[in-house]
């Protein structure tokens, strides 16, 4: 979130965080790659910043979702996504 709905079943991503899988076309990872060598942030929080300017879609409803659970990278309890 936040996104813009499009169809029953896709919606347009503006900005995404934590996602599970992402399918690039060659062209737009290799237009990304550069910037993201750069940056001095989370790759998540670069990509997060980079979505409005893409063409990036998204299944609606989400196919999975992470569970609630123990983070080793965060050190603390995780919470369930929003359905």
């Amino acid at each position: 979130s936040p996104y813009v709905a499009v169809s029953p079943f896709w919606m347009r991503i503006t900005g995404a965080r934590m996602a599970s899988a992402i399918i690039w076309k060659r062209e737009t990872a290799m237009r990304l790659l550069p910037g993201l060598e750069a940056c001095d942030c989370e790759s998540d929080l670069f990509l997060e910043r980079e979505h409005p300017k893409l063409n990036a879609y998204a299944m609606r409803p989400m196919p999975a979702y992470q569970s609630a659970s123990f983070s080793d990278i965060v050190k603390r309890q995780t919470q369930v996504a929003n359905r």
